[in-house]
Formats: structure tokens, sequence, C-alpha cells
């Protein structure tokens, strides 16, 4: 019985063998992937920055001595006058350094009129020839280091003054109270800010721009704003002031605007776009088609094969500056090249891939010198 099943079992082995040998490997199909066509420009070239809504000459104010917070006068987006207390600290000791330095004011005043005395006595003595030259000399002495005792108590009552003078703070001009940013009770330091006020409550917005475009902005340049916190729409207005020293390679650039509309607050977020004149003639490709190797920068160009298959080559390329999301292309491209744009990191050299194809007519990406294909 085994014998037959083992019989009819390696008369089967042979078919299976030999169906498994009849099939073909059915070929991957190209990846698909998304592309741009490089294509020159000559554009007008504009860029856009984050912006802020920030107070024009605005000043932080702040006490010159420490101490508690004892009183907070002024109001958030309240106006004040010159000279209007702002806030003030307790005084308690300040008072009494200002009666210590009184005390030790009125006994130096004392010991001067003592040494005075004695020196105008001994003098008259001298002349008469009823004292010794030491004992003149001596009571000089005595009279110069009253007087200077008294010299450096005058100052220390002045300072004082001062100290106390300065537990009250004042508004410098006449202004908008645009923050507070202490409570009242809180121990400030000197020197901390305890309240911004803005002349006239004017607004600017304030934008930093990088050290490669600052030399292409200045005073009178004209700025778009918007805001999306605003339904007013875009906002014209111009270069008021730029910035002479950087800090972390920006440099600042305040936009004093046309109009002004009344929703506006210090602090809101803004996007600031300058009109930079026309961009010079040259190539250019979406940063999303650009790659970086220890070689360089790099694009994927791809090569027509057949059957509408392309090859993707790696290319290394010269990179110029970057404009409204594209880099210029200054080597390593022409006219009418196809460059991946998507996954970079899942092509190799010499992969076989195909194009994705638009979903309308329209693929111009607007001032763009590359056309971007979805």
């Amino acid at each position: 019985m085994n014998c037959r099943r083992y019989a009819c079992l390696a008369a089967f082995l042979p078919l299976l063998a030999g169906g498994c040998g009849d099939e073909t490997p059915v070929p991957a199909r190209p990846r698909p992937v998304k592309y741009a066509v490089v294509r020159a420009a000559n554009a007008d070239e504009a860029r856009s920055f984050p912006a802020s809504v920030q107070p024009r000459d605005a000043t932080q104010l702040s006490f010159r001595v420490g101490g508690n917070l004892e009183k907070l006068t002024a109001k958030l987006g309240g106006t004040v006058k010159r000279g209007q207390l702002i806030a003030s600290l307790d005084q308690t000791d300040y008072r009494v350094a200002v009666a210590q330095a009184k005390a030790s004011y009125q006994s130096a005043k004392t010991a001067r009129d003592t040494a005075q005395s004695s020196f105008e006595r001994v003098e008259k003595l001298f002349e008469a020839g009823s004292s010794s030259q030491s004992d003149y000399e001596n009571a000089k002495g005595q009279l110069k280091s009253a007087q200077a005792q008294l010299a450096a108590a005058t100052q220390q009552v002045k300072q004082a003054r001062n100290q106390l003078d300065y537990t009250a703070l004042r508004a410098p001009f006449d202004g908008v109270v645009n923050s507070i940013p202490v409570n009242a009770g809180e121990q400030i330091g000197a020197g901390k800010t305890v309240a911004i006020i803005s002349k006239g409550g004017a607004l600017e917005v304030n934008v930093r721009v990088p050290e490669g475009i600052v030399s292409r902005i200045a005073v009178g340049t004209p700025a778009v704003v918007t805001m999306s916190a605003l339904a007013e729409g875009p906002m014209q207005g111009k270069v008021r002031e730029v910035g002479f020293v950087s800090e972390n390679s920006t440099y600042p650039v305040h936009i004093e605007l046309d109009a002004v509309p009344s929703a506006l607050r210090p602090g809101m977020a803004a996007q600031a776009r300058f009109e930079l004149g026309q961009s010079k003639t040259g190539l250019a490709v979406p940063a999303a088609a650009v790659g970086n190797a220890a070689s360089g920068p790099f694009v994927f160009l791809l090569e027509t094969s057949a059957d509408q298959v392309y090859i993707a080559r790696k290319k290394s390329i010269v990179l110029g500056d970057l404009v409204a999301e594209h880099f210029e292309i200054t080597k390593g491209l022409e006219a009418g090249d196809k460059v991946a744009t998507a996954g970079l990191a899942n092509l190799v050299d010499g992969m076989k891939v195909r194009l994705l194809q638009p979903r309308s007519t329209d693929t111009s990406p607007g001032r763009a010198a590359a056309e971007a294909q979805p």
C-alpha cells in the first residue's frame, strides 16, 4: 500500500517542477514621480518675510532703584501726560536712608564748625607768637579734614534724596501705555521694565531681513503688509528705517503704513512683501527638487527612454540665490530639462520612472522661474 502511494507521489513531482519552471517573472512597474520643467526666468522679483506690529518710538520705563512695587497707576492702553505718575515703590527704607544721611551731615557740620573755631584760635596765637608752627599746621589739617567730611556728608544727603525720588516712575512724554509686564506687590529690581509707552500710539511694522537682501532695501522702498487677523486685505507702506548693525545675520527694517486700521494692535503677526525690481535672467528649479550630498547639491534629471518611461540621472548642479521658493541654477541644467520634485530619498541613479501627469493645463507657479507639475 505504501509502495503504491510513494509511486504516485514520485510521478506527480516532475509535473509540479515543470509547471513552476514555465512561469515568467512580471517586470516591476516604473516608479511614478512628480516633476518640474526648468524654464528661463526674467520676472519681477519680490521677497516676503514674517513681521510683527510694534509701537513706533516706544520707550521702556524702569526704576533706577529696586524695591517693592507699592502702587501701579498706569492702565494698559490708557493715555498718559508728561510727568504723570506711572508707578511707585515702597519708600520706607529710602526715607530711613535720607534721615541717616541728614544725621551724618549734622555731625560732620558740627565737627567742621569745631575745627574752624579751633583753627581760628590757634591762628591768632601763632600770629602773636604764642603758638608753635606744629600746632598751627595741626589745627589747619584738622580743619581741612572736617571740611572734606562735611562735603562727603552733603553728597550722601543728595544721593539719598535722589534714591528717594527714584522710587516714583513718571512718564517722560505724552503717550499711550502699550504694555505693563508687572503687577503691584512684586519685588522689582533696578532696570526691570515696568511699562512700555509710545508717543501718540503710533504703530509700525517691524521685520528682519537677511544680509543678502538688506542692501536692496532702502528708506522709501515700497512694501505690502498682510495680516490674517484683519479683514482689510493688503496694506501699502514704505520703509522708514533700515538697521545698520546685524543680529544673527539679519537686519531690522521698520515699515510705515500709509493708513493704519483702527483694529491694528501691537504684537499682531504680519507678512511683509518687498518689490525688489526685476530679477536677472537665468534658470531655476523648485527648492523641493534640490538634494544635498557630500559632493554638493544635486537634482534627479529625468531623461527620456521609451514608451513614456524615463531614467532618473543624479546630476550635480551649482546653485544661486533662493527666489520665491525656487533656487537659481548657475550650472548643470538647461531650459526644458525635467527634474524630480518629490521623493528624492527613494530615487537612485539609473532608476526607471514615469511622470505623474498634471491635473490641469495651468501649471504655472506664478512668479516662479520653473514650472512644477503636481
